[in-house]
């Protein structure tokens, strides 16, 4: 038997890995008390180890490479509702306009990016010189103001600098402090 590093987040048992994906300990053999699982394919893609590992140890990370059935490509990150896993893109509410912020594949976007009436071109990019900004980083912006810790970033001549992302005062883009 294979276990992750990881526990159920129901029940908190260790979690194995399966033939169909990740499952909680307590959910095998003849009288399971836990039907926790994660599948190891969600929307045509697998779901790695390590994305289940982070997923189980809190970090809410936007995951490419998921496909609609009808092979539409698409970002979104792992959640869990009434004890299943589910995906869920859409992250925080958008700080310039209260719209829906969501995973893109490229960046975090405003849901009203497209509205006719109150178009809203609010964007986090997701790679900002070379730091892959996180679902967490942007939750703190958006609800915040700003990323609570300094962030790696690298120059051209990769060079590091730390720097903490913030919004400008008009809420409508994020700067380096």
């Amino acid at each position: 038997m294979h276990y992750i590093n990881g526990v159920c987040p129901i029940c908190g048992g260790k979690m194995r890995k399966t033939s169909k994906g990740y499952r909680c300990e307590n959910s095998i053999g003849e009288h399971p008390s836990c039907d926790f699982m994660i599948p190891g394919i969600i929307c045509n893609r697998r779901i790695t180890e390590q994305d289940a590992v982070a997923f189980l140890n809190g970090k809410h990370i936007a995951l490419e490479g998921f496909a609609s059935n009808e092979w539409k490509m698409f970002a979104s990150s792992l959640s869990i509702a009434e004890g299943k896993v589910k995906l869920e893109s859409r992250i925080t509410k958008c700080p310039h306009c209260g719209g829906d912020l969501h995973v893109g594949l490229k960046a975090y976007n405003c849901a009203n990016y497209r509205n006719a009436e109150h178009p809203c071109k609010f964007s986090i990019w997701r790679n900002i010189s070379g730091h892959t900004v996180s679902v967490e980083e942007v939750k703190q912006i958006c609800e915040q103001g700003v990323t609570r810790d300094s962030i790696e970033f690298y120059k051209e001549d990769g060079t590091v600098y730390y720097k903490r992302l913030q919004l400008t005062p008009e809420k409508d883009r994020i700067i380096m402090i």
